[in-house]
């Protein structure tokens, strides 16, 4: 029986394997496909190249971007309240204060109550989100903004190639082996008007050869686990096996986790540009793809009595399908009993958010300075959370045979 996972392998493929064993050993440079990748930024969002730079990670990204705008002691830098601890440690690494601004439960979006709540005259920039992929409507939000003069950067981790709003500072996205697009690592910073001097001085440097290769042998190794997993447990052991000598790149570092990581002046490697040039190439059907699988799964189980879905936008591309239950019977454990019930079937959902508004687990919750009391909608949620399979290795199969479970699941507790 194929194991489905929600979030692991969720970008790895026969493509990517098969060009990274070949980038491995390629000695000339990249350069044509960093112009061919530059080439299709500008086309999809009408910018100019000067505007554009490439980081290794999303640290970097954002935590330049702080810097330009001056950003620094006293200052604060709304965030929304559901986010990732690395977003959190950049901020605090700037030296400013983060605020966290509670998220709607309909749709997961910043809330405009909670916004106008945190605002304050140490309000320096905030950091909108696109949760999931789920665009928002941050009109009234980003009208406040301006009138405030206070920056606003977009945070695309979660999504590419949506319309760009209007009056939005910069732009940032990822090209992480767990989003939507995976060069395995990576970010692009893009400013709506002229760069500011500070990033046009930033002096980065190169990773290590070494380090770069690691990028590949993610894809190489990966591969040949997720296709193994469910046999005689030889993918697991491939995956342990590697994260004990450091074969891959960390996502996220123990240290970050600690709010003291500090490796914000790498570039983006020049070699990993075939990889992101073969996934811009293609990226319309992983999103047509995504898209489908996820209105399967609601459109399935609109009517069901025991799950229910945030509300669904047009333009809602599905980087993630997050469900949540009616009930709030807690004596039930509906999430935990869930997880492993579909466990036993094979099927891993995801819950990274889990009983912290800061993901992943683990994170250091104390330093995050973030309070169940600051943002109660966002840390409900959390409580009450999973999310379902519907990346580019899920077939449509693969989502009936997660609703067939679903089904039996809801019907258990609905009847007892």
């Amino acid at each position: 029986m194929k194991t489905i996972t929600t979030d692991f392998f969720s970008t790895i493929d026969m493509s990517l394997a098969r060009l990274s064993w070949k980038l491995l050993f390629r000695k000339e440079s990249c350069k044509r496909e960093e112009k061919l990748c530059i080439e299709i930024f500008e086309k999809s969002m009408k910018g100019d190249k000067i505007n554009m730079h490439f980081f290794l990670n999303a640290r970097s990204a954002l935590y330049h971007t702080l810097k330009a705008y001056d950003i620094g002691e006293w200052d604060e830098v709304l965030i929304t309240a559901w986010n990732c601890v690395s977003v959190v440690n950049l901020v605090k690494q700037s030296r400013a204060t983060p605020v966290y601004v509670d998220i709607s439960k309909d749709t997961l979006w910043m809330q405009l109550e909670s916004f106008e709540k945190r605002l304050s005259d140490k309000t320096k920039l905030i950091v909108l989100q696109e949760t999931f992929w789920i665009p928002g409507e941050f009109d009234e939000i980003i009208k406040l903004c301006k009138q405030r003069r206070i920056k606003i950067v977009m945070d695309g981790a979660h999504s590419f190639g949506n319309a760009l709003y209007e009056n939005i500072d910069a732009y940032v996205y990822s090209f992480g082996r767990d989003k939507v697009l995976s060069s395995v690592n990576g970010w692009l910073l893009v400013f709506s008007l002229e760069t500011p001097t500070y990033i046009q001085n930033l002096e980065l440097k190169e990773i290590s050869q070494k380090e770069c290769n690691k990028h590949l042998y993610y894809n190489i190794f990966a591969y040949i686990a997720y296709k193994t997993y469910a046999f005689l447990k030889i993918g697991k052991c491939i995956m342990a096996l590697a994260r004990r000598v450091h074969l891959f790149p960390e996502i996220l570092s123990s240290r970050e986790k600690q709010y003291n990581f500090k490796d914000f002046w790498y570039a983006y490697p020049q070699k990993l540009y075939p990889l992101l040039l073969l996934e811009l190439e293609r990226s319309k059907g992983i999103e047509e793809h995504r898209s489908k699988l996820g209105s399967i799964y609601m459109d399935t189980l609109k009517d069901s009595k025991l799950f229910w879905f945030p509300s669904k936008t047009s333009l809602w591309n599905f980087f993630r399908v997050p469900l949540t239950f009616l009930s709030n019977e807690r004596e039930l454990r509906l999430r935990e009993n869930l997880v492993a019930f579909m466990k036993y079937h094979q099927v891993y959902v995801w819950i990274t958010w889990s009983w912290a508004a800061i993901s992943p687990l683990g994170s250091n919750i104390e330093e995050s300075w973030i309070t169940k009391y600051s943002v109660p909608l966002a840390h409900d949620l959390t409580e009450n959370i999973v999310f379902l399979p519907n990346h580019r290795n899920i077939k449509e199969k693969d989502v009936k045979r997660v609703i067939k479970l679903l089904r039996e699941f809801e019907m258990h507790y609905v009847q007892t």
